[in-house]
């Protein structure tokens, strides 16, 4: 590993629980609807109408900012519930303000401080809302740079979308690293641009082994890793 210059991080699910954040969102959509209906199975539909939407995006047939009305319009369909403006409002704010990080990212935060630079690099289709969103996570006192992927037009895995961050700080991707949590997005993304890259699971590690260059299950093994790195 060469001498390294700075460590960017993916958002979601890596930085923050957007999982937790998701199901708060969606529950609060729930409490508002004039029948009973169970929050898992509400969130099971929604879970697949989202994986529907991104479908559609791939193939180009959607706007991408358009996600949350199309997922909970969809959602609320299937239930042949009518829908009201105001759910994507009370979505989006409960949404936004239930962001919170993984335990350990501070410690990582502050021990990298001074050392590297670093940055955030998400992928998301509406740059307001994730801008919201990272300032909730109250980390701009160690963040040097932040790129929302639609932005520059470039999404990740694409190695184009790694390398807007990386050549930003005049860099080499080598001296990079990247953490994430997705294998497709962050991982073969990264190590495709020539960075060093760091799988974060939050959970025992599953399925079949990663491509990532280490795997850690939370921000503590990763700090331990990081103060064992000599050339940081």
């Amino acid at each position: 590993m060469k001498s390294i210059k700075a460590v960017f991080f993916d958002f979601d699910n890596t930085i923050v629980d957007y999982i937790k954040s998701d199901f708060i969102g969606l529950e609060s959509i729930v409490k508002l609807l004039p029948i009973n209906i169970d929050n898992n199975e509400f969130i099971d539909v929604a879970i697949e109408k989202i994986y529907e939407f991104h479908d559609m995006v791939s193939k180009g047939k959607i706007n991408p900012t358009e996600m949350h009305r199309y997922r909970l319009l969809n959602t609320l369909k299937y239930f042949n519930l009518e829908w009201h403006e105001q759910y994507l409002d009370i979505y989006q704010k409960n949404y936004i303000n239930s962001t919170s990080c993984f335990i350990g990212i501070e410690e990582v935060l502050k021990y990298l401080k001074d050392k590297v630079k670093l940055g955030i690099l998400t992928n998301a289709y509406d740059s307001k809302e994730q801008r919201a969103r990272i300032a909730k996570a109250n980390l701009s006192k160690y963040i040097d740079n932040i790129l929302v992927c639609c932005e520059i037009g470039k999404y990740k895995p694409s190695k184009e979308a790694f390398l807007y961050l990386v050549d930003r700080y005049g860099l080499e991707a080598s001296s990079c690293i990247y953490v994430g949590d997705s294998e497709e997005h962050d991982i073969k993304g990264a190590k495709n641009a020539g960075l060093y890259a760091i799988k974060i699971s939050h959970s025992k590690l599953v399925g079949p082994k990663s491509v990532a260059d280490f795997e850690c299950t939370n921000f503590f093994e990763l700090l331990d890793f990081l103060k064992n790195v000599k050339r940081i």
